[in-house]
């Protein structure tokens, strides 16, 4: 049984029942139906008199049915909640009662058996009642317990309840249960009740509000007896607001009773001679107003909340700030205040975390501030046992606490507090206390303000003594230091009338009845003056403060009506700096000096920035005033160098008033404007104008004088004290020019690589990016133009070997016309009978040195560029395709930065289709910036190279390329992953390398190479073993794969190896195939892991694969661009070159495996 987990020595009360009788500690707490298994079926079929076998079958069904149908409730054969409640506990439910329980008796006559619950009655009216959902189940209780759970009730409806009649059921006598109590959840409802000799009690003027429904719990503490067996709780009535007595007969589930070794606590000592009576002022913070010694035996307990009661003549806030403390150590929140039938409680709530009391004494505190309530007295008690919640976890139970281990609980009372007249504190705001200045001349400001506090009663102040001070103060009349109208304000109002101060005396204020200090709460008492002398003059310098003098008999009572002095000494008030608006204006240092255009609109010649370092007064705005000088410090005229007549439509950035107005520029320009700058408030002023012609390198900067007055003072604000013209950049006018060391930015840029075009081409695949700059001035771009593949050109040449498939020299008729290649350009061999293709690998003019991939029929005559692989070139939203190998792009605005970074221009490149609709793979693309046309102060002009001839304004450059790329269907990309297996002899698989075919299309992989590096293990030196079948590849899943490969160099050091898939392993598009990488040991070292097998890709060169999506047919490692069998190489031709490779991220890591 569960008792036997929870309890230490339980002894049970064991009495006899007859054999028809139920078994009283039989519990049903879920839902039972067809299907259900298990004691509490047997249980059940017990009850409703079917073979309990424990299996809830359909003939335990009928039975259910028929016990429903008797019971009033719906025969649905599912014993749920409410069969539960109508079952009352395992007592089966009957028309009559059983023979010896005539006439309500409460134990069987015949057997002394609890008898059967009485059926519960149907129930009308506003209100209605019924056993809880979470109605505890029977359980055991044991004496000594505290506040044991015994049955849960739900009142539905919406009314109040006042009254409920209770009534103690099973093998007990009416001293079983001490105390008992309603609880709504965790929250005490009512002090203890006790049952009278007939088993019943009746708790009256609950005002338990219900509106839908509401839950109560009740609770009991449990005696040491020894007469009890059983116990249990039926509501035998209620009665709502406005209806009659409601008949319920609703009843918890029975408990059975038990002694064990609990855990023992004892209030031993009155707290009266902890905490004697005693007189306390008001204002006295943590008073303890409880106290006693807590002894804890037998072992730890928890405590999980306490309740103490307040009484006395004070009222129900006198106390404030309670808190509870255990050793000295304040523990948890404050508490909450609340009542408990009609009583003043201090609650603590400590069940989310709660707190562990060790054996041993221990001492309780409360210590509360004391408030409020002057002449009266409270008292704080524990009234009850179940006032200290007390937790035995070894037990599972509250326990109560005892005064001795022979004397039961009695309320521990500590001495009468007698609470002294009121009292109040007073300091100076804090939050007016931060203040550091104030603004001269301002009216009706605060000069001073105080916090205060009341204790134990209000108290009326009937006048108040005010000392302003004013020091070296400053007007436009002179120093002085009297002030006009002084005035206190109270909580916001004024109290009193105003005074002027003669900068002497002190000021009485007067206040009748307009002042009184709320106890318990605080108030604000502000001195208030309008900053200007006698004669109305507003002060612009010097220090003001308030300070309250002490009262003498000022402040009364208004319950004990004794008089005090408020305040009791002199209140020093915080002192401020008289100040108006500070006005600082300097040149903006995010707008550096730098280089303007001529002929250009809205140019910024100056940038400034004004702030308003006052802290107390807003700057009021009204003009700028802006003088035009030249590099030489020297203001313009119609005569300088640049001229006033170089500038037009001079303005400011400031929209309000004429400050965005453009004017023709003068000697002295004012523009007026009204804006307002709040105190730690920053703008920024910018000075525009239009440039014109000017002379070559012709400088020009302004200066910048602000006017300005204090928003509510008035007074006129000298911008930075003084009133100085502030310089601001220097702008230089100048023609700019693009440098002709344009660069390409290569980390940005797209690196050499591969470009799978199949199915539809590649739009915007690659991406240069060329740097730009310029000198002497910005400059913007409108203009750029590439050579596409250095356009689609012919030379002509004699060579009568270049009909051979090898590396030759072709010789051009025009030494120059070799500028127009690049090593790496796909070349045709122009024959008289059909033509040959190769690839240009060096050039020396007048000579070029070609690879011929296919050779021509006929000594050639000419060399011509393949046509341009490219389909477009996009700079920004511009797009141009290549026309004769030229893509011309206009329309540009590409803004170019005097000096610094300059311009990082992207070109984005588009390439046409691969395969059987379009060109070959294999073919080479080559893209180079070769033109610009820019603008700079209404000037054009062009940079061009050799390619492009023909030149605005003749300047040179060197062609800047981008990195050529390869066109192809389809390519692969190359991982390694690491085998999980571990090195030993026999076959290990050491790694494996994963091959993605691009979603372009298929590729075929032909060859693989692969470098494994051995370390303590060794090869076997036959096959298989480090020869060519000592080699084994499967797929992904495990399956073997038909190779034939390159043997390895030595059986101890590996070596590389080229792994030929035998005709090809295709992969197809957007896929992976994994190759599981396998190699024969027939010796390792295992000692600490001493054996090593890494596995690393071979050289990129020896890698092979066909373009499938490409249309290419073989695979001989050699470029043959224009061919319809096709085959794509790393390089730009044969395997020994150091050009660079295409095949972009080739692996270049290792994985392995150790012993």
């Amino acid at each position: 049984m569960v008792a036997s987990a929870l309890l230490v020595g339980v002894v049970l009360f064991a009495f006899a029942f007859a054999t028809t009788a139920l078994a009283a500690d039989c519990t049903i707490t879920s839902t039972l139906r067809v299907g259900s298994k298990g004691e509490q079926v047997k249980c059940l079929q017990t009850a409703v008199g079917a073979t309990a076998d424990g299996k809830f079958g359909p003939k335990t069904k009928a039975a259910v049915m028929a016990w429903q149908s008797d019971a009033g409730l719906a025969a649905d054969g599912v014993f749920g909640p409410k069969s539960r409640a109508a079952w009352s506990g395992g007592a089966a439910m009957t028309s009559a009662p059983a023979a010896g329980c005539e006439g309500g008796a409460m134990y069987n006559s015949n057997t002394g058996a609890p008898c059967a619950a009485t059926t519960p009655v149907a129930q009308t009216g506003p209100v209605t009642v019924a056993v809880a959902a979470d109605n505890p189940a029977s359980r055991y209780i044991i004496g000594g317990q505290s506040t044991a759970d015994l049955a849960h009730f739900t009142f539905s409806g919406a009314g109040t309840v006042n009254t409920v009649m209770l009534k103690r059921t099973g093998v007990s006598d009416q001293n079983t249960l001490s105390n008992l109590y309603l609880y709504d959840g965790t929250t005490r409802l009512t002090d203890g009740y006790s049952f009278n000799n007939t088993g019943e009690l009746t708790m009256n003027s609950l005002g338990l509000a219900v509106s839908g429904s509401r839950t109560i719990s009740v609770k009991a503490d449990v005696a040491v007896v020894t007469n009890a067996s059983t116990l249990g709780i039926t509501l035998l009535s209620f009665t709502a607001a406005g209806q009659t007595a409601v008949t319920a007969n609703v009843s918890g589930n029975t408990m059975t009773y038990g002694s064990g070794n609990l855990a023992s606590v004892y209030l031993a000592t009155q707290a009266s001679v902890a905490v004697p009576a005693a007189s306390v002022n008001a204002g006295t913070s943590a008073y303890t107003v409880w106290s006693a010694p807590v002894q804890v035996n037998v072992r730890e307990v928890w405590l999980k909340g306490a309740n103490f009661r307040t009484v006395g003549s004070a009222p129900v806030d006198a106390l404030g700030n309670v808190k509870l403390y255990v050793d000295g150590v304040n523990v948890g929140s404050a508490a909450t205040m609340g009542t408990i039938t009609g009583s003043n409680y201090a609650m603590f709530d400590f069940s989310a975390s709660p707190l562990k009391l060790s054996t041993g004494t221990h001492t309780v505190d409360v210590r509360a501030d004391i408030v409020k309530g002057a002449s009266y007295t409270v008292t704080v008690s524990v009234q009850q046992a179940s006032d200290l919640v007390l937790y035995d976890g070894q037990v599972g139970v509250n326990l109560a606490a005892a005064v001795s281990s022979t004397t039961a609980f009695t309320a521990n009372t500590a001495g009468q507090i007698t609470i002294n007249a009121g009292s109040a504190s007073v300091n100076v705001d804090p939050t007016f206390q931060a203040l550091t200045n104030i603004t001269g001349g301002a009216t009706n400001v605060a000069i001073g303000k105080f916090k205060v506090h009341g204790y134990g009663e209000d108290v009326k102040v009937s006048n108040l003594i005010v000392k302003p001070i004013m020091t070296s103060g400053v007007t436009a009349s002179g120093s002085t230091t009297n002030l006009n109208n002084v005035t206190i304000y109270f909580n916001g109002s004024q109290v009193g009338s105003s005074a002027a101060y003669n900068g002497t005396d002190a000021l009485t204020f007067q206040l009748g009845s307009q002042m009184i200090l709320p106890a318990g709460a605080d108030s604000y008492i502000e001195i208030r003056a309008d900053l200007q002398n006698s004669t109305s003059i507003n002060y612009t310098a010097g220090s003001v403060s308030a300070n309250l003098n002490v009262g003498s008999s000022n402040g009364q009572g208004q319950n004990s009506k004794a008089t005090l002095n408020f305040p009791t000494s002199t209140v020093t008030g915080t002192i401020l700096t008289v100040q108006t608006g500070v006005l600082a204006v300097s040149r903006n240092t995010g707008y550096a000096s730098q280089n303007a255009n001529p002929n250009t609109a809205g140019v910024k010649v100056g940038s400034f920035v004004l702030q308003n370092q006052s802290s107390s007064e807003s700057v009021r705005v009204t003009s700028l005033a802006v003088t035009l000088f030249n590099g030489a410090g020297t203001a313009l005229s119609t005569s300088t160098t640049p001229a006033l007549t170089n500038f037009s439509n001079l303005r400011t950035s400031e929209t309000t008033g004429s400050g965005a107005n453009p004017i023709q520029p003068a000697a002295s320009n004012t523009f007026s404007v009204d804006f307002t700058l709040l105190p730690g408030a920053t703008k920024v002023i910018d000075v525009l104008a239009d440039t014109g012609a000017t002379a070559g390198s012709a400088s020009v900067l302004t200066k910048l004088v602000v006017t300005s007055i204090g928003s509510s003072s008035n007074v006129s604000i000298s911008q930075n004290g003084n009133a100085t013209a502030v310089t601001g950049q220097t702008v230089t006018l100048a023609v700019g020019t693009v440098s002709n060391n344009i660069a390409l930015l290569t980390a940005p840029s797209t690196s050499q690589q591969f470009v799978p075009a199949a199915n539809g081409g590649a739009a915007n695949a690659t991406k240069a990016v060329f740097k730009i700059q310029a000198t002497g001035g910005s400059a913007v771009i409108s203009e750029m133009k590439f050579t596409v593949n250095s356009q689609d050109f012919s030379a002509a040449s004699t060579d009568a070997d270049a009909n051979t498939t090898t590396a030759q020299t072709l010789t051009l008729t025009t030494s120059a016309d070799t500028a127009k290649f690049a090593v790496g350009d796909v070349v045709q061999l122009v024959a008289a009978t059909t033509n040959g293709l190769g690839t240009v690998t060096a050039i020396s003019a007048p000579n070029l040195t070609v690879y011929v991939a296919v050779a021509s029929t006929g000594t050639p005559s000419a060399v011509r560029l393949v046509p341009s692989t490219v389909t477009a070139i996009k700079v920004g939203n511009v797009s141009a395709a290549p026309v004769a190998g030229v893509s011309y792009l206009t329309g540009l605005a590409l803004t170019v930065p005097n000096g610094g970074s300059g311009l990082s221009q992207e070109v984005f490149v588009s390439y046409a289709e691969v395969g059987t609709n379009g060109i070959s793979t294999g073919a080479t693309a080559r893209v180079a910036l070769e033109y610009i046309k820019y603008t700079s102060g209404n000037t054009t002009s062009t940079l061009c190279t050799a390619a492009i001839q023909t030149c605005d304004t003749v300047q040179t450059a060197a062609t800047v390329a981008a990195p050529t790329m390869k066109l192809v269907g389809s390519a692969p990309t190359m991982t390694l992953t690491t085998s999980t297996q571990v090195l030993t002899t026999g076959s290990v698989q050491i790694g494996n390398v994963v091959v993605t075919a691009n979603l372009k299309g298929d590729i075929t992989l032909n060859a693989l190479p692969i470098n494994a590096i051995l370390t303590s293990a060794t090869l076997p030196n036959a096959n298989p073993g480090y020869a060519a079948d000592g080699i084994r590849v499967k797929d992904k899943d495990g399956n073997p794969v038909t190779t034939t490969n390159t043997a390895m160099g030595s059986t101890t050091a590996g070596g590389t190896s080229t792994i030929t898939f035998t005709g090809g392993y295709q992969i197809p598009a957007g896929t992976s195939q994994t190759f599981k990488i396998f190699l024969q040991f027939d010796a390792v070292t295992s000692t600490n892991k001493a054996g090593q097998a890494t596995l690393s890709t071979g050289n990129a060169d020896l890698l092979s694969w066909t373009d499938t999506a490409g249309n290419a047919a073989t695979t001989n490692g050699i470029d043959v661009a224009g061919s319809a069998a096709t085959t794509v190489s790393n390089r730009y031709l044969d395997r020994t070159t150091t050009t660079p490779g295409f095949f972009y991220n080739y692996p270049t890591g290792t994985v392995g495996v150790s012993s």
